[in-house]
C-alpha cells in the first residue's frame, strides 16, 4: 500500500504482490519462516485506488485475503490468481454473472482455506452443473452473448477456476 498509490495509474497493467513467505518458500526447508509475521493481505483500502481499477492482471501470493470476493472490485480484470480466506454460493454466483458480461475476462484462479459453498443453493443460484466428478469436484458451461465462447465454471475441494472455453468439453 506504501507504493501503489504514486505509480501512475495509466501506465500499471500488471499488480504482483508477494509476501516474504513466497520468497521462503523456494528456499525449502532450509529456512523457516516467523510464523508470528504471516499475515494476509487486507485489500478493503487497496481496490479503490485507481490504479487497481485500472490493472488488467492480478496475482496475489500471500497468506489467504480476508477480503471477501464482492468487496474486492476484481471483475474488470482478465486473469487473476489469488487465496481467498473464504468463498460463498453468492460469490460464484456474483463472478460468474459478472464475468458472462466482460469483454477482457481471460482467466480467474481464486483458491480457498474455506468454503460456504452448499452445492443445493449453488445450483439453485446457477443451474445444475454440465458434469459432477465427484462429491467436490463439478464443472459449468455458461454461454457468453459478448464474444460467442463459453464460461467454464470448475469448482473444486479448495479451488474455483473460470475460464474461457470455445466449445463445451465432453468428459467420459
Amino acid at each position: 500500500m506504501q507504493i501503489l498509490p504514486f505509480l501512475d495509474p495509466n501506465c500499471l497493467k500488471k499488480i504482483e504482490l508477494n509476501d516474504p513467505r513466497s520468497e521462503y518458500g523456494r528456499l525449502g526447508d532450509r529456512v523457516k519462516y516467523p510464523k508470528s509475521m504471516l499475515k494476509p493481505f487486507v485489500l478493503d483500502e487497496i481496490c479503490q485506488l485507481k490504479q487497481w481499477k485500472n490493472a488488467t492482471e492480478l496475482k496475489i501470493r500471500s497468506q489467504p485475503i480476508s477480503t471477501s470476493i464482492q468487496k474486492m472490485n476484481i471483475t474488470h480484470f482478465s486473469n487473476i490468481w489469488i487465496d481467498v480466506e473464504t468463498i460463498s454460493s453468492e460469490d460464484v454466483l456474483y463472478l460468474k454473472d459478472h464475468l458472462l458480461l466482460s469483454t477482457v475476462f481471460r482467466r480467474f484462479i481464486i483458491h480457498f482455506k474455506n468454503t460456504t459453498i452448499d452445492y443445493e443453493t449453488l445450483h439453485g443460484l446457477i443451474g445444475p452443473p454440465h458434469r459432477i466428478f465427484s462429491d467436490d469436484d463439478r464443472i459449468w458451461f455458461f454461454q457468453m452473448e459478448v464474444n460467442h465462447q463459453f464460461l467454464e465454471v470448475r469448482l473444486d475441494k479448495r479451488c474455483l477456476d473460470f475460464d474461457l472455453s470455445f466449445y463445451i468439453r465432453q468428459y467420459r
